[in-house]
């Protein structure tokens, strides 16, 4: 077995019971298990006011989306990290589910390694500083959660119900 973590944050363990394991660390089921569909996704959202971005990271909503993918989910479906995912409409949280899964399969399919994703995605230039986006405008970060995000300001305009800060 091998266990490579860039940030040095990981941890491997052997369990002698996975379901306990999931239930203690009270983890959701997994993005890209076969049960976790349009409708169960719906559900776990219905109701939150949360910021989208702390919603797609949060472990015990939904398992398997990190930080650097959160962000990509939001880059692909054009969605501002700040912006709370009731204020979302049925459209947009629909292309946020397919995109959840688009995501993760393709960084599955990528190995994970930024240099080989798409040439539309944001993974590879999410830490440039300065480094323009595909539309060349350059990539702004803002904390959400204590997290820095990613995101370009033409295409992820935040949405929001009252005159807040724009970055």
């Amino acid at each position: 077995m091998a266990y490579h973590a860039t940030r040095k944050l990981g941890q491997v363990a052997v369990v002698s019971d996975a379901e306990c394991f999931v239930v203690r660390k009270k983890l959701s089921p997994d993005v890209l298990d076969p049960d976790c569909n349009l409708a169960a996704f719906r559900e776990v959202v219905d109701g939150r006011h949360a910021m989208t971005k702390v919603v797609l990271i949060d472990q015990q909503i939904m398992a398997g989306i990190g930080n650097v993918y959160g962000d990509e989910i939001l880059f692909q479906t054009s969605v501002h990290p700040r912006t709370r995912i009731d204020r979302l409409n049925d459209g947009e949280l629909v292309e946020l589910f397919r995109n959840m899964r688009l995501v993760l399969q393709t960084a599955i399919d990528c190995q994970a390694d930024p240099d080989r994703f798409p040439n539309w995605f944001l993974a590879p230039l999410r830490h440039e500083r300065g480094w323009r986006s595909l539309c060349d405008v350059e990539l702004r970060r803002v904390k959400v959660s204590s997290r820095s995000s990613y995101f370009c300001p033409k295409y992820q305009r935040r949405i929001s119900c009252c005159a807040e800060e724009n970055g």
